[in-house]
């Protein structure tokens, strides 16, 4: 009989042959392309350590180059540190003689500036317009016996103004004028207002008619314009300038912190700039300074 065993084993083994086969072919395809591809990658190898030799020797090439410059740069910076060395030596000396210049003309303008200093105080004595010897603004009518009140011939119509404060003086025969106290304006009428004697200097020279009065803030007609210049402060005056320019306001004066064309006078205060003082003096502005400044305050505007 056939024995179908024997087909079997011929059948697995040409199986396996076959399998063995395409293994062998798979293996082979495998082999050629590894080889391929090493061929390649041995190739772009040889090219990149190729082009690296290349550079290498390009980077050689340019170090005597670098070199050179580095060298140059290295002479310049010593060139240029011994020019400010000799600059250096040149100014050490020249030092003391532009030092000694230098205090010579400061000397100088120290002196010049004394010189001005004097000279505008000179001026000052010699423009200072004292308060003693304005001219009389009105006069005093009907007095009261007992010198508690009176009258003066200023009214509305001649800007009096309620609280203001006038000097009361009487001319004397050689041209002088004698001082005899103080009155306050409580009452306004037209043409004259009732004041009320606030200071009597001597009891046995009291207030009489025909008194002449005055106030050097005071002005009949328009606006009367006081510059106010240096420190006003508490201590050196009765008030600082704040209240100053208040109460003068409230008089009806216009009070400026620097001298102009159209200042009537300036009251000086403490430490005025001396280009201040030079200014007021090309102007020919009358100015009241020293204790007269003081005084107007207290006499004038003061409480």
């Amino acid at each position: 009989g056939y024995d179908f065993r024997l087909e079997l084993i011929l059948r697995d083994a040409s199986e396996k042959l076959a399998l063995s086969d395409l293994f062998l072919k798979r293996y082979s395809y495998e082999n050629e392309t590894t080889a391929g591809r090493e061929s390649e990658f041995k190739k772009i190898l040889l090219d990149v350590q190729q082009q690296k030799e290349q550079e290498i020797q390009e980077l050689n090439g340019l170090v005597p180059l670098l070199n050179n410059i580095l060298e140059q740069e290295i002479n310049k910076y010593a060139a240029l540190e011994k020019e400010l060395s000799e600059r250096d030596k040149i100014l050490d000396e020249q030092l003391p003689v532009l030092y000694e210049k230098f205090k010579t003309e400061e000397n100088k303008l120290k002196n010049r500036k004394f010189q001005l200093i004097q000279e505008i105080e000179q001026t000052a004595i010699q423009e200072s317009v004292s308060y003693h010897a304005v001219e009389s603004q009105g006069r005093i009518i009907n007095p009261d016996v007992k010198n508690t009140f009176a009258f003066i011939n200023l009214g509305e119509k001649d800007n009096i103004q309620l609280g203001m404060k006038f000097r009361v003086f009487r001319d004397a025969e050689n041209a002088t004028m004698r001082w005899k106290g103080q009155v306050e304006v409580k009452k306004i009428f037209d043409t004259y207002s009732q004041v009320s004697i606030t200071q009597l200097l001597n009891p046995l020279d009291p207030i009489t008619e025909g008194d002449s009065i005055n106030n050097i803030f005071y002005a009949a007609r328009g606006t009367k314009f006081v510059a106010l210049v240096g420190t006003f402060q508490r201590g050196d005056f009765q008030y600082d300038r704040e209240e100053i320019k208040r109460r003068l306001e409230k008089l009806g004066v216009v009070p400026e912190n620097d001298c102009s064309l159209k200042t009537d006078f300036v009251l000086m205060g403490q430490m005025v700039d001396p280009l201040t003082e030079i200014k007021i003096k090309k102007l020919g502005v009358p100015r009241i300074e020293g204790p007269e400044s003081r005084e107007a305050v207290l006499y004038y505007i003061g409480d």
